[in-house]
Order: C-alpha cells, then structure tokens, then sequence
C-alpha cells in the first residue's frame, strides 16, 4: 500500500503569486490552479516530489531554491481549488 506520511508542522511565510485554468482530460473540465511561494527554514531531505498541506488545500512542490547558506528554503507550490487536504 502506498499512501502519504507526515513529515512535520512548520512555520511559513506565504505570498500567492498566481491564478490561472488549466483543462482536466481526465475530468473534461477546467481547473483553477494557484501557485505560491512558501519561504520555511532551512530543511535537510525536502525534494519537489513531497507536497505540503495549507489552507486545507494540498499543494505540489515544483521547485525548491535555497536561500543563503543552509538558512532557508523558498518552495515554489501549485494546488487546484478541488485538492482538499
């Protein structure tokens, strides 16, 4: 059985960036799509195939740049409306 487990609880500055649609084959629908940077501290482990849970929503890591020298992460997210955690 696959599944997902809980890493941690962290604290996050957040700033959404964007909002566009996206078309759903699957689904034959459209899909609003959010994206946001999370800045967390510094994490060893943390890899763009992990997702994080915020405002109820379940967002994907799609990038992860390092700030400084080991001092912080920023987390370049994207979630639909639809991914409730």
């Amino acid at each position: 059985m696959t599944g997902w487990t809980k890493l941690a609880d962290l604290w996050a500055s957040v700033n959404q960036t964007g909002v566009s649609t996206a078309f759903e084959n699957d689904a034959k629908r459209d899909v609003a799509l959010r994206t946001a940077r999370f800045r967390i501290d510094w994490r060893a482990g943390l890899r763009e195939t992990d997702r994080l849970i915020y405002s109820g929503l379940i967002w994907d890591i799609k990038g992860i740049a390092e700030i400084g020298r080991r001092r912080a992460l920023e987390l370049i997210c994207q979630t639909d409306v639809d991914r409730l955690a």
